[in-house]
C-alpha cells in the first residue's frame, strides 16, 4: 500500500507541476503515441496563478500504469486518478472511483513552431464524438523513480508531496468485462464545460 501511495503521490506532483504558472526512449506501443507516457500535458499555458486549466499525466511505474486528469490553478485542484492500457494508438482508461471506462485515440508529435509558444510537443485525444488538444515541453518529463528530484527542479512542487497520503491507493489493470463505457469521460474531466467529447469542435490551437 505504501508503494501505491507513493505512485499516486508522483501523479499528484506531476499534475501540480503543470499548475505552477511560472513553469518556464520509446515507452508507448505506437509511434503515434511515443511522447504520451511519463509527461505532463496541459490544455494551455495559464495566464496567472488563479487561472484554472486542464492537465493530463499518463504514468508508467513499477507499481502499475496510473494516470491523473483534471483541472486546477495554483490554489485549487480537482483531479481524478485512472488506470490505463495502451494498444497502438488506442488508450483505455478505467476510473475506479466511478467504475467506468473510456476509450480514446491518441496522437503525439513534435510541434515546435506550430504550437503556441513555449510548447514543443502536441497531443491529440479523440473519439467519434470529438477531440481535444494538449501541449507539453521536452523538459516536462516525469521521472517515476525520482519524485523528489522532479519536485526540486520546478518551483512550487514540493508542497504537493503532502497530498500523498490522501489517496488510498489502487493497484490493478483496466478490466475487460462488466464495466460501463462512458465515451468522453476523459476529455470531460480535463476540458472546460462545453468543450469535452460531446462537443465536436476541436480545441483551439
Amino acid at each position: 500500500m505504501k508503494r501505491s501511495h507513493r505512485t499516486l503521490g508522483i501523479l499528484t506532483v506531476a499534475a501540480v507541476a503543470a499548475g505552477a504558472w511560472w513553469l518556464s526512449g520509446q515507452r508507448a506501443e505506437s509511434n503515434e503515441a511515443r511522447h504520451l507516457v511519463n509527461r505532463v500535458w496541459v490544455e494551455r499555458m495559464p495566464t496567472d496563478s488563479r487561472d484554472v486549466f486542464g492537465k493530463l499525466v499518463v504514468l508508467d511505474t513499477p507499481d502499475g500504469k496510473f494516470g491523473v486528469v483534471g483541472r486546477s490553478s495554483t490554489w485549487v485542484h480537482h483531479y481524478e486518478v485512472f488506470l490505463w492500457r495502451l494498444a497502438g494508438d488506442r488508450l483505455s482508461a478505467f476510473f475506479p472511483q466511478h467504475g467506468v471506462r473510456d476509450r480514446v485515440r491518441v496522437r503525439t508529435w513534435a510541434c515546435e513552431g506550430e504550437a503556441p509558444e513555449p510548447f514543443e510537443l502536441c497531443l491529440e485525444v479523440s473519439n467519434e464524438r470529438g477531440r481535444g488538444r494538449f501541449y507539453s515541453m521536452r523538459a516536462w518529463e516525469v521521472r517515476p523513480h525520482d519524485v523528489e528530484g522532479t519536485a526540486s527542479e520546478i518551483p512550487g512542487m514540493a508542497g504537493a508531496l503532502e497530498i500523498l497520503d490522501a489517496h488510498p491507493g489502487h493497484e490493478g489493470a483496466v478490466p475487460d468485462d462488466g464495466v460501463a463505457e462512458v465515451p468522453g469521460r476523459l476529455l470531460d474531466a480535463v476540458l472546460p464545460e462545453g468543450r469535452g467529447a460531446g462537443d465536436p469542435r476541436p480545441s483551439a490551437g
